[in-house]
């Protein structure tokens, strides 16, 4: 039987995997200003992805492996954490960078004073998805690991 703090652990870990995830997805997809691409690819995965990561323990073999599980899990919920940001940078007009550039800003002002602040509440959102999401792994685990 599992404990509360590895399903603690297991929480962490796996909303820790899925935003270090959508963070990488949402920069990349920054970098090469393919915001809208990203988005429809994100969209159309995310509800799969979801359901697999949470129905994942019970697909797995008994013994649970569960750090796998959580990474696996993590992995798969990444799609969904990504796409709040995306649909914010989406609506973002893209010369406010560029006004951003000719004020003399560089990119690590940009990021701060221009990015961060716009996408507070979208990095929020995803924050709070990825631990109930992660909790949400967790029961499941538990309820997978009982006979």
């Amino acid at each position: 039987m599992l404990s509360f703090s590895s399903l603690s652990a297991h929480t962490l870990c796996t909303a820790s995997v899925g935003l270090c995830l959508a963070a990488l997805l949402s920069g990349v997809a920054l970098i090469i200003k393919q915001e809208q691409r990203t988005y429809v690819l994100l969209l159309l995965i995310v509800l799969p992805a979801t359901a697999a990561a949470v129905f994942l323990p019970f697909l797995v073999p008994r013994p649970l492996p569960s750090f796998w599980v959580s990474a696996v899990q993590g992995t798969l919920l990444s799609p969904l954490l990504a796409v709040t940001p995306l649909v914010r940078l989406r609506n973002i007009p893209s010369t406010w960078t560029l006004t951003a550039q000719e004020l003399g800003a560089n990119g690590q002002m940009r990021l701060r004073f221009l990015w961060l602040p716009l996408l507070r509440k979208p990095l929020l959102l995803s924050l709070l998805l990825a631990f109930v999401l992660g909790l949400t792994g967790a029961v499941c685990l538990l309820k997978a690991s009982l006979p």
